[in-house]
């Protein structure tokens, strides 16, 4: 599930944001939690009530009883942070 919520956040953005290719992945595993942060160098703006991209993935990661957050200033990029507890 990391992957496809890391991979999923990252593919989306150059379609997003044409020019844009400055994207960073983390993956950490604090505390029996693996927190997945995507962040790219783009416009900013991403509006998970717009579209179904972001809705389909906090579906994703809730159905794990995870949690997802979207920061996407304008002018600042985008910040995609997800928590998805660990067995």
């Amino acid at each position: 599930m990391a992957w496809v919520t890391g991979a999923d956040g990252a593919y989306r953005i150059p379609d997003l944001e044409p020019g844009r290719y400055s994207v960073t992945v983390e993956l950490t595993h604090p505390d029996g939690s693996l927190q997945i942060a995507v962040r790219d160098d783009g416009r900013g703006g991403a509006d998970p009530a717009r579209g179904t991209g972001l809705h389909g993935l906090s579906d994703r990661v809730h159905a794990l009883g995870g949690t997802l957050s979207v920061r996407s200033d304008s002018g600042e990029g985008t910040e995609i942070r997800a928590s998805i507890p660990c067995a």
